[in-house]
Parts: structure tokens; C-alpha cells; sequence
């Protein structure tokens, strides 16, 4: 994975570049949240907030706006309304170097989203190996499972079984990440309930032949995979 090595020769330059030729929103936000990078962005025209954390993450220059936001210490544990910080928020969206630098800024490596769902889960199906290294390094727990669950046709619960980092990449085929986490030693203890699980996802992988995922297609291999775990 390519990363964005962040100077404050690069930050000091493309301040000087916005103040002069950006875009407004940029101009608004060095001039307005230097001081305090935890008020909200008000965009008068919507009438709506939005913390410049949330900010940072879009549009060409997203990597730099973000170092240089972090300098001023914002709250990097902040929630949106789905329960996720912005490290989640960033490796969903496959930003895999922004979300690197939340982890390193503070990120609360235990945190968990609405649903239950943590750091780990987002880190490892983002699918850039190299970040699920750098994550482990930082200190996330590579044996972090989450509580997830089957639901029948009506959306009830009809099972619950523990999750983890094994069970992640056999479902994305993510084999350099899988290799990640063997190597930094995740539990590979058959008594470990998240391990069981990971062996059943990889035996549904291996009774579903590559011929017949191509005859399905994405997304019906994706739902028979699901339905023979």
C-alpha cells in the first residue's frame, strides 16, 4: 500500500495555497477552526454542522488537510450516527492511510460501533495488508471478535456465534491479509469458539468451485457462501 508521508513543509505549503487560490470550504476551515479544531463546520446555506474531522476525509488533498487538522489535537473518538470514529469511518471508505494516522493520533483501539463491530473488523476488510500490519504494530488486538448474528427471513435472530479477524478474510479472499494475521500470531486454537467459525467459512469456500461462482456471479455466490456457513 502507497503512503502519503506528511511533511510541515507540505502542510505549511498547501495552507499558503488555500488561503490564495482553494476552494472556500478549505479557506473556512484553516481561518476559522485553527483554534479549536472541535467546533462544528456550519454551512449556512444548509443550515447543518458537521465537525471537521468528518471534514477532512474527501477530495484531492485529503491526506494533507487531515495531518494538518491532527496538529491541532481534535476529539479523534468522536461518533457518527452509525456509532463509528473516524478511523472506522476512514477504512470503510478504503482510506486505508487516513485511518492510520486517527489510529496513531489517539483512536481508542477498543472502541466499537453501533452494531458491535470493532476497530479490527474495518481495519481487516479493507483489504490492504500492509495497514493491517501497521495497525497491529500501533497496538490493535488481533484477536478481536465480534458478537454477530444470523437472522430468518422475517429478521429475526435465529443464531449468534463469535467472529474474527480468520473468519474476515476467508469471506473477502483476502489471502496477503490472512497471511498478515497468521504471522502476528492470531489464535489459531481450534477451542477458541472465533476459530471454529473461521473453519466453517473456509469450508464453504472450498465446496463452492470457482466455476460455479462465475455461473452465480458476485452477488449470488455472496449469499450462498452466506447460506451454507
Amino acid at each position: 500500500m502507497a503512503q502519503t508521508q506528511i511533511t510541515q513543509e507540505m502542510i505549511d505549503s498547501h495552507l499558503a495555497d488555500v488561503l490564495h487560490h482553494g476552494e472556500p470550504k478549505d479557506v473556512f476551515f484553516y481561518l476559522r477552526f485553527v483554534e479549536n479544531p472541535n467546533v462544528p463546520l456550519v454551512n449556512p446555506r444548509f443550515n447543518t454542522e458537521r465537525l471537521p474531522v468528518w471534514s477532512v476525509m474527501s477530495g484531492e488533498h485529503m491526506h494533507v488537510n487531515t495531518a494538518a487538522l491532527l496538529k491541532l489535537h481534535p476529539d479523534v473518538n468522536v461518533r457518527n450516527e452509525s456509532g463509528q470514529n473516524p478511523a472506522m469511518k476512514a477504512f470503510e471508505k478504503k482510506h486505508a492511510g487516513l485511518g492510520l494516522m486517527f489510529l496513531r493520533a489517539g483512536t481508542d483501539l477498543t472502541a466499537r460501533d453501533s452494531n458491535g463491530s470493532g476497530l479490527l473488523k474495518y481495519v481487516v476488510d479493507a483489504g490492504y495488508p500492509d495497514a493491517v500490519q501497521e495497525a497491529i504494530h500501533i497496538g490493535l488486538d488481533v484477536n478481536q471478535t465480534n458478537i454477530e448474528q444470523t437472522l430468518d427471513a422475517n429478521g429475526a435472530v435465529v443464531g449468534r456465534y463469535v467472529s474474527g479477524a480468520l473468519a474476515w478474510a476467508f469471506a473477502n479472499e483476502n489471502w496477503d491479509v490472512l497471511k498478515v494475521l497468521v504471522e502476528n500470531g492470531i489464535d489459531r486454537s481450534p477451542e477458541n469458539p472465533a476459530v471454529r467459525q473461521a473453519m466453517k467459512v473456509a469450508e464453504s469456500y472450498a465446496q463452492i468451485s470457482p466455476l460455479l461462482r462465475a455461473e452465480l456471479g458476485a452477488e449470488k455466490y455472496k449469499a450462498t457462501l452466506k447460506a451454507a456457513k
